[in-house]
């Protein structure tokens, strides 16, 4: 192994290692070979097997002495000690100079053979950083033994097991449903964890508390009879909303007791319960129903008012601890300052990698800007703490829990450097960095109640100048209140504005929908629609109180039918004045706004923000006190920039007058009943609120991006809906909105045999939805900005998109919306009505004019012992049967895929004769023919029709494997035509006929039309090749025709090539006319990562990389294939999808994974694994396993096949002894280091520290490898 390799070079003339001691990293750029965005690692790996000494034979005498002439250099400018020995820091500038060619340090005749390795720690550390996340990985994924467990074990050595930041460790980050072994990345798991904090109580948390209720009730709780609130103003905020007799509606009355249980924490008990059990014996009644239905409208007033209470109190509750985490701990040495660690760890090269992504328009610049943003927040906080009061801030300065947490954070950043490029498992570092951040806040608390409050008005204030002269030019004030979420906010800010109008208590809703004459009452929020709008008497008239939203998260509201969305600035605005036209408010009689603003769109080029508009255009009816505005916020998805919960929301009141000050006085009585300024909750949101600012809104603006760019994968074609509007899917979008909501209520595909739930069994959620969970789309019940989710709704399903690269989201997202149009489904009902309809008509008439006579002859001919009247039914049993069996064949595409008609055509032909046995023309009307022919015409098309029917069984009832592939096949017969051009171009410049026979036999091997013997035997022996050129060519002229669009469609009904074969061909045919391709701008630097997420595939016609346009079926060709792979998998888990898996998976792996999503990548790897017992021989076997291994993005990618995915059976003992079982294991581990291979066994020796059973082939196999290692090492 002597490869030649390029030092990475930075602005200072020094080669950028990948590890202490300096080893170099290979320049990928100019290789002809690099076909794929992991082959940096794969290099990497080489040179990690080699000593230094091999490893400084491989450089060029000039790289390897300038590694040395640094050593020197930087030895020369570091302060010495009397001794003479170099101490202290690198000076920089000796980082800065370019190194001369003639610089008299450099000996070429004297090479040193290390270099030195201080100097070779502050180099950079990609590939370790890479190797120490995928050992995380490793434990986390094949010990199945999440990250957040580890992480809270080692806190637990400070703090203990049961302290509530412990136990609350993983909280913050919203839980995702995904089957964990799915889940991307570190597993974040906390027991206490639920799909919505602010919702109803996770099933843990129902039984927390009721386990603490029963000593204050007596006895365990039962359904119906105890509701857990957070404070006393929920109850008054319910009387208000609800009446006095809330939960006393319906049948009987009941009792409410109130119980203190924590802080923060108060259960409601109604004696008797609202849901009673029936007694021994008895079915339930009427009465039961209306008894759960005050239970469920009980739980809907609770969640229209925010009144839960917070997960995090219920841990403060369940695990009280004395343990004050800021004093009672174990101080760090004197000289320790956790202001100078973080600092340090902002000069991290992971922090620098970061850094780097911000500014070089890196796909997630983004979630690296949230992430250097909170740590550096977090050191201007610890730099205040340092020089404020003394006392507390040497406890700060030297607590270990905050030292243990900047040491993960520093970690983390090393980590995320590691994997800048994938989307779901930088994400999943970053909601662990925010665990670590909430760490320091719980312990420090730096912010105070004003803090807090000011950060909120500051969010206002620094967005509208309008509202800044307001505040300081005219009587106009604003105060901020915290309070438990945004419904919180919400509800008290209604109940606040009706204490103003005791005569008028009625509100005006800002989103409705007209619909005819109907004006129905609807909200582009879930929480308004099912909260507030329950109590409908509130919305009889109109009031004095308007409730708007601003940018929602339910887009589907609209004034009219296909009208403008009712929810932007415009609109809101447009909605006061209209209200102010009809009727203005006055300062004794003002009107009240309560807005939303959650969602804050960030303005285009020249625009002004929202808030500006808006204060700009109401400043007036402000500044008299004719309006008073609250404005409302949702905190919670400030802590991860919407994957993650807290309990917090704030409302801000702008205006003057007396109603004014009552509204303000109303919301500080609730804000002070709530406490949720004391609570740590608070100092997260405060720290994101001023540290973050605005970027948020930033992360908005690209995932709004991306919704539009996905929206046209869901719309289909107007030939897929043309003439069908049964099949034109209602979508909603909202310009600048981050969401897309697809489908309608109730409207969805199936697919054969569903693999959620029982086999047969039906789902209640639109299929598209189910598919999205499955492929690796976050199956939240919130939205978030940095990884794309999706939950159900009434408006169908809404998709909330992150910050995931084009070429991810066409991996997720492009199969799943092809899909919703392109399958055609049978649906009995309506294809047996179509026909039958069209059989009826004048346009068939022709062809029964000979059916009186046919019949009539039958009866000439018939057997002596059939009636005439049976031989005239079965003459058009007959006819109409073969209606029916040209209705089927002609309609392939609607075929099951066992559709066979010889074996469904005794049940066509049953249903058809029953049919006639019960209405066929009688007698009479044999003697008139016209009459005769029409009735004939009339019952046949009855019977036709019951013929389809019956045809069910075997046709399509849902989505079928073909239909997927024919996705794939589609979008990459668009690419064809410039495929073909730019291979026949290539061939022309090739210079030999051995060259181009040469490379027409490895595009026909790709393409399946060659076997690799021959392949090998004729690149071994040119003479064998060349004379073949002719063969291989007229091969290449029909790949080129196979693959053509044009003759696709001819080919449709004389050959029997499949769409996966078909599949096969056009990617061959893609990669031999595409190159991986980074541009000269993007190969500056120093940093491989971000040059990875520059990688583009172009054209290669031999003679220069040309662009490709941005047509999404060319430009993403792999991705949509790998989407299609994806979506196999997830409709189909049996070997019915095999066939798109393996064609898919090796045409990726033959023209190079590069482009491809490291998830996607390991998800179809994986899956090709578990596929190997198809392959036709051990050799062939072996090799698949070892490309598929080596392919892998992550080593635990390799390791986690290998444990879960490989067949087991394979490894088994065979004829050979164990010699095909060590096989196996080198191929599939082989390029791990022995270490790893140590993780890989603990998992696989199983118990219960990894969670898993024991696998003893497999252990046994391991056991030799590792043995054979050891022995070599």
């Amino acid at each position: 192994m002597n490869p030649k390799y390029e030092a990475w070079t930075n602005s200072w003339g020094i080669g950028r290692g990948a590890r202490a001691g300096g080893r170099v990293a290979p320049d990928i750029s100019e290789q002809a070979g690099f076909r794929d965005d992991t082959l940096l690692e794969r290099r990497q790996r080489e040179i990690d097997a080699m000593d230094e000494e091999t490893w400084l034979e491989t450089l060029d005498p000039d790289i390897r002495n300038m590694f040395i002439a640094a050593r020197r250099r930087v030895e020369s400018r570091m302060p010495g000690d009397a001794g003479g020995n170099q101490v202290g820091e690198i000076d920089p500038l000796a980082l800065e100079t370019p190194l001369p060619d003639d610089d008299e340090i450099v000996q070429p005749d004297a090479p040193e053979r290390a270099p030195d390795e201080d100097f070779g720690a502050a180099l950079n550390r990609r590939a370790e950083a890479r190797f120490r996340a995928s050992r995380m990985a490793a434990t986390d994924q094949a010990t199945r033994i999440a990250v957040t467990e580890v992480r809270q074990n080692k806190l637990a050595e400070t703090l203990g097991p049961d302290h509530p930041l412990v136990k609350g460790y993983g909280l913050r980050t919203i839980q995702t449903k995904r089957d964990s072994e799915k889940r991307a990345g570190m597993r974040i798991e906390n027991p206490y964890s639920s799909a919505y904090h602010r919702d109803e109580p996770g099933a843990i948390h129902k039984a927390t508390l009721d386990d603490m209720v029963t000593d204050k009730i007596g006895h365990p709780p039962v359904e119906g009879e105890v509701y857990y609130i957070s404070d006393l103003s929920v109850i008054t905020k319910m009387t208000e909303l609800y009446g006095e007799n809330w939960g006393n509606s319906g049948i009987g009355g009941h009792e409410r007791r109130k119980h203190l249980i924590g802080d923060g924490i108060m259960a409601i008990q109604f004696v008797p319960p609202l849901v009673p059990a029936p007694p021994e014996g008895e079915e339930e009644d009427s009465a039961r129903v209306i008894r759960r239905k005050k239970h469920t409208d009980m739980e809907h007033h609770l969640y229209s008012v925010g009144g839960f209470p917070s997960a995090y109190d219920i841990i403060n509750a369940a695990h009280p601890s004395q343990l004050d985490p800021l004093r009672d701990v174990d101080p760090m040495p004197l000289d320790h300052s956790n202001s100078d660690k973080i600092a340090a760890v902002l000069h991290t090269p992971g922090v620098q990698t970061l850094e780097t992504a911000i500014v070089s328009g890196h796909p997630h610049a983004n979630i690296a800007a949230a992430s250097v943003g909170m740590l550096e927040g977090l050191q201007k906080m610890l730099v205040k703490v340092d020089a404020g009061e003394e006392d507390f801030a040497l406890l700060v300065r030297r607590n270990p829990v905050v030292a243990e947490a900047i040491s993960e954070i520093g970690e983390l950043c090393d980590l995320m450097q590691a994997q800048i490029n994938d989307a779901p498992r930088l994400a999943r570092l970053y909601d662990l960095l925010v665990d670590e951040v909430h760490l320091v806040l719980s312990v420090v608390k730096p912010y105070t109640a004003e803090n807090i409050k000011g950060a909120a008005t500051d969010g206002l204030t620094r967005k509208s100048p309008s509202l800044v002269s307001l505040l300081d030019d005219t009587e106009v004030e604003a105060e901020s209140f915290l309070l438990a979420s945004g419904m919180d906010a919400m509800s008290s800010a209604v109940v606040n504005a009706l204490r103003c109008y005791p005569e008028n208590r009625h509100l005006t809703l800002g989103d409705r929908k007209t619909k005819g004459d109907d004006r129905k009452l609807t909200a582009d929020y879930f929480e308004v629609g099912d909260g507030l709008l329950k109590n409908k008497e509130l919305f009889t008239q109109a009031g004095n109180i308007m409730v708007l939203t601003l940018n929602p998260s339910t887009p589907v509201t609209t004034f009219a039918e296909n009208g403008p969305p009712s929810w932007d600035v415009s609109n809101v605005v447009g909605k006061i004045r209209d209200r102010f036209t009809d009727n203005p408010g006055t300062q004794d009689d003002p009107v009240i706004a309560i807005l939303d603003i959650t969602v804050e769109k960030p303005p285009g080029s020249g625009e002004d923000e929202e808030l500006e508009t808006l204060f700009r255009a109401i400043g007036k009816w402000l500044a008299d006190g004719s309006l008073i505005l609250t404005v409302n916020k949702s905190y919670q998805k400030y802590p991860s920039m919407g994957s993650g919960k807290i309990l917090s929301g704030g409302a801000t009141v702008i205006g003057c007058g007396p109603q004014s000050k009552a509204i303000r006085a109303g919301l500080r009585a609730d804000e002070d009943a709530g406490g949720c300024l004391a609570k740590e909750e608070s100092q997260l949101a405060c720290h994101f609120m001023t540290q973050e600012e605005d970027l948020e809104r930033t992360l908005l603006a690209k995932a709004a991006e991306n919704a539009t760019f996905v929206k046209t994968f869901f719309e289909g074609s107007e030939a897929q809906h043309q003439g069908d509007p049964d099949r034109r899917q209602k979508n909603y979008f909202g310009e600048g909105l981050p969401y897309l909501v697809i489908g309608g209520q109730g409207e969805a595909f199936d697919v054969e045999e569903r693999v959620w739930g029982d086999a047969g069994k039906k789902s209640n959620k639109p299929a598209p939805m189910h598919m999205m969970w499955e492929m690796g789309v976050e199956q939240k019940m919130s939205f978030g900005f940095h990884t794309t989710s999706a939950l159900p709704m009434p408006g169908g399903t809404r998709i909330a998109l992150g910050q995931e690269s084009k070429s991810d989201l066409v991996e997720l997202l492009y199969a799943v919306g092809k899909l919703t149009y392109a399958p055609p489904v049978f649906n009995a009902n309506r294809a047996a009505a179509d026909e039958a309809t069209r059989l009826r008509g004048d346009g068939c008439k022709e062809q029964f004019a000979s059916w009186p006579d046919d019949l009539e002859h039958a009866v000439e001919h018939r057997d002596q012992d059939k009636t005439e009247d049976r031989a005239r039914r079965d003459q058009a049993t007959d006819k109409a049967v073969a209606l029916v069996k040209a209705y089927a064949l002609k309609n392939k595409n609607m075929h099951g895929p066992q559709f066979d008609w010889n074996a469904i055509e005794p049940t066509v032909r049953n249903a058809v004769a029953g049919h006639f046995a019960n209405s066929f023309p009688n007698a009479k009307k044999r003697k008139k023919p016209a009459v005769y022919q029409k009735e004939m015409q009339k019952h046949t098309a009855n019977a036709v029709e019951t013929g389809i029917k019956a045809l069910g069984p075997a046709m399509k009832q849902g989505v079928v494997v073909s239909d997927i592939e024919k996705i794939a096949t589609d979008a990459a017969s668009q690419a064809m035509p410039a495929a073909g051009a730019a291979v026949d171009s290539k061939l022309d410049t090739m210079g030999s006929d051995p060259e181009r026979a040469r490379f027409l036999a490895d595009l026909l091997l790709k393409a399946g039309l060659l076997q690799p013997n021959d392949v090998k035997r004729a690149k071994e022996d040119q003479s064998v090749l060349s004379p073949k050129l002719a063969a291989l060519t007229k091969a290449y002229e029909q790949l080129k025709a196979n693959t053509d669009p044009k003759g696709k469609v001819e080919r449709a009904d004389v050959d029997d090539m499949t769409e996966a074969q078909l599949l096969r061909q056009q990617m061959a045919l893609y990669g031999a006319a595409t190159t991986p391709f980074l541009a000269a701008g993007d190969r500056k630097g120093d940093d491989p990562s971000i040059m990875h997420s520059k990688v583009e595939r172009r054209w290669d016609d031999g003679k220069k990389p040309v662009p490709m346009d941005q047509n999404v079926e060319t430009a993403f060709l792999p991705n949509i294939v790998a989407s299609c792979a994806l979506l196999s998998e997830a409709v189909f888990d049996d070997r019915r999808n095999a066939r798109l898996c393996i064609a898919a998976t090796d045409a990726l792996m033959d023209i190079g994974m590069d482009g491809i999503s490291n998830e996607t990548c390991q998800a179809l790897l994986t899956r090709r694994i578990g596929l190997l017992s198809e392959e036709p021989d051990a050799a062939t076997l072996v090799a698949k396993l070892k490309q598929a291994c080596e392919s892998m993005p992550y080593p635990e990618g390799a390791a986690t096949a290998f444990i879960d995915t490989l067949p087991g059976a394979l490894l088994m003992d065979s004829a050979d002894g164990a010699g095909f079982a060590d096989r196996l294991a080198d191929a599939a581990l082989g390029q791990l280091p022995l270490d790893y291979l140590i993780e890989v066994r603990r998992a696989i020796a199983g118990g219960d520290d990894t969670h898993r059973e024991p696998q003893p082939e497999k252990l046994a196999a391991l056991d030799r490898l590792i043995k054979r290692r050891t022995s070599t090492d």
